[in-house]
């Protein structure tokens, strides 16, 4: 079990690292849609060779495709569109406290959709960490960096986020962890192309150099391939209600990243947040944790 808390953190950090690569890289002259649609290429091209090499299957049954090609189409191409076009109208951090909400949104739907419990301890533990979150952006006066439009953007990633995890708790079920985030990614790049092809010009204009070569290299291979198998192979061990919990780390993660490229002051209060968020985490686990221990008793 401490394997799947460290892949699931794992991912937390790798994912934390995006919002402020990505920001970066929309800065430097890519367009939303050029950036993901560049990750995906490549991501799927790296998830291909793994499967390959590890000699995992890669059809999916017919009968499957609809909602595969559903899952793609809510993450990661919605989902995207949503959250690197509400970075070019407000912070990274930002941006990461909205995604924060995403186990709440999650928890919720899937006690409509899915009847999946929802347990009080899980409430709990998500409402105290959102509210370190807010404590953490807050504490250096971010909530004003705030846009409409770029509110609007990230509620459309927030939908698409619960939308991904409905389908993804029902294929995963029935394939490789591997299998299904290679034909997402693959999906999502064919979804991505035509509005490439219209609107691709940037791709060849924008100066490259090895710093954004390496970022978009950690987007690529990192955050789309490496971080979505293990959020995958995580999910199907311990459910989507506990899986999505852990989202709560990701701003953390994304401000210490930013203290430490110098794009964030330090505040007493963001370590207070730290906490809280980590305490909220716990609360949210201990329910689990008594029930396993009983059954080994």
């Amino acid at each position: 079990m401490v394997g799947i808390y460290g892949a699931i953190i794992l991912t937390m950090i790798i994912w934390g690292s995006t919002f402020v690569f990505s920001k970066i890289l929309l800065t430097a002259g890519l367009l939303p849609h050029q950036l993901i649609f560049l990750r995906t290429l490549l991501g799927s091209i790296a998830l291909y060779f793994v499967i390959k090499i590890k000699k995992n299957p890669i059809k999916i049954e017919k009968k499957d495709y609809k909602n595969l090609l559903l899952l793609a189409l809510f993450e990661p191409f919605l989902y995207f569109i949503g959250e690197n076009g509400a970075l070019l109208y407000t912070s990274p951090t930002i941006v990461s406290l909205f995604i924060a909400m995403i186990p709440l949104f999650i928890q919720i739907s899937m006690f409509f959709l899915a009847k999946e419990p929802l347990k009080s301890n899980q409430l709990i533990g998500t409402l105290i960490t959102i509210f370190g979150i807010i404590l953490a952006i807050s504490s250096g006066g971010k909530l004003q960096e705030i846009s409409l439009k770029g509110v609007l953007l990230l509620f459309l990633s927030i939908i698409s986020a619960v939308f991904y995890n409905y389908y993804l708790s029902g294929l995963i079920k029935k394939y490789h962890t591997l299998q299904i985030v290679m034909w997402q990614t693959v999906i999502g790049a064919i979804y991505f192309l035509p509005i490439v092809i219209f609107r691709g010009r940037e791709l060849i204009t924008m100066q490259w150099n090895g710093e954004y070569i390496t970022y978009l290299l950690i987007l690529s291979l990192l955050a789309t391939g490496v971080a979505y198998s293990l959020y995958s192979m995580v999910l199907k061990r311990i459910g989507v209600n506990r899986t999505s919990i852990f989202a709560n780390l990701i701003p953390i993660i994304t401000l210490i990243i930013s203290l430490i490229m110098g794009t964030e002051e330090f505040h007493f209060l963001k370590v207070l947040s730290v906490i809280i968020v980590i305490m909220g985490i716990y609360i949210s686990q201990i329910e689990g944790k008594k029930k396993r221990a009983k059954s080994r008793k």
